[in-house]
């Protein structure tokens, strides 16, 4: 019964080793939810087939790139962690480089180990209790591969998107090549389009003096300008022309007309001659364009005779 605390104390005892986890219940068999507390008699052994191997990531690049293994001993119960106890971890074929912090088994039984390889190809890792001499059933497998430009990862975007069609005013066009593990690629040429039929022009913009234009700098960049003189929608695409790989990310920017030009737009009738007999008529047609001959839309037109 609880005392003026709140509290029932009790005392627990086990003549097995295991972990046991207790839970409550007060007045008439309501039970404490979510509240419960292990105790751990003795100390529960390694299981080979309940401990656990497993990568962080599946695939690692082979240019410094380093990934994590897991090792997590339990016990045969599957759920109780067994701490301090030893852990190596081996690779087959043995080209990869292996290390830890530490080697005794955290609280959770756990011991993280950061492998790489230069070497493109898969390694397999599996792990032993080197205490108990006990060699873990299950293993992990990390391929190691050359980074390559990745059509999905890479991204191609527009400052503004909208510009005036005067053939001056640019967009400013960001083409970002990432690798398949989302590392920027530096050194790569590339060539930035709009789409077949606009008369956009695309120019490679210098980033630097140590940069060649058209070139992704170390962030993986190349930075491209477009103008136009036709007022049109445009979607551009980024190619890597180096490695031949095509953004799978377009960019999409709308050019507008400018201010009307008086030379460049027109009145016209149809007919020009008609009956003066006050019921036959004559439409007449103004049109606005700028002074690239871009038809000019929104604006109020009066017309005097």
């Amino acid at each position: 019964t609880t005392n003026g605390q709140g509290q029932a104390t009790f005392t627990v005892t086990d003549t097995t080793v295991e972990v046991d986890t207790y839970t409550a219940t007060f007045g008439n068999h309501i039970p404490l939810t979510g509240q419960s507390v292990a105790v751990t008699f003795g100390s529960p052994g390694v299981s080979a087939s309940a401990s656990t191997v497993v990568a962080q990531s599946a695939a690692v690049s082979t240019a410094s790139g380093t990934g994590t293994v897991t090792v997590t001993l339990l016990a045969s119960d599957g759920v109780s962690p067994v701490s301090g106890k030893m852990v190596s971890l081996v690779d087959t074929p043995t080209s990869a480089g292996i290390s830890a912090s530490t080697v005794t088994s955290d609280t959770n039984g756990r011991v993280v180990f950061t492998v790489s390889d230069p070497n493109v190809g898969s390694v397999t890792f599996s792990a032993t209790d080197t205490t108990d001499h006990i060699a873990i059933t299950g293993t992990a497998t990390v391929s190691f591969q050359t980074p390559v430009a990745s059509p999905s990862t890479s991204t191609l975007t527009a400052s503004v998107a909208t510009a005036a069609a005067d053939g001056t005013t640019a967009i400013a066009l960001d083409a970002t090549l990432r690798d398949q593990f989302g590392q920027p690629m530096a050194g790569k040429a590339v060539n930035v389009a709009g789409n077949t039929g606009s008369t956009v022009r695309v120019a490679p913009l210098t980033q630097s003096t140590s940069v060649i234009a058209g070139t992704t700098d170390s962030s993986g960049v190349a930075t491209f300008d477009a103008n136009d003189t036709t007022a049109e929608q445009v979607t551009f695409t980024a190619t890597d022309t180096t490695d031949n790989v095509t953004i799978t990310q377009t960019a999409v920017a709308t050019y507008t007309a400018t201010a009307p030009q008086a030379t460049q737009s027109i009145v016209s009738a149809a007919p020009s001659t008609v009956p003066s007999d006050g019921t036959s008529s004559s439409v007449i047609t103004v049109t606005l364009a700028d002074h690239n001959s871009n038809p000019v839309p929104g604006k109020s037109i009066s017309l005097s005779p």
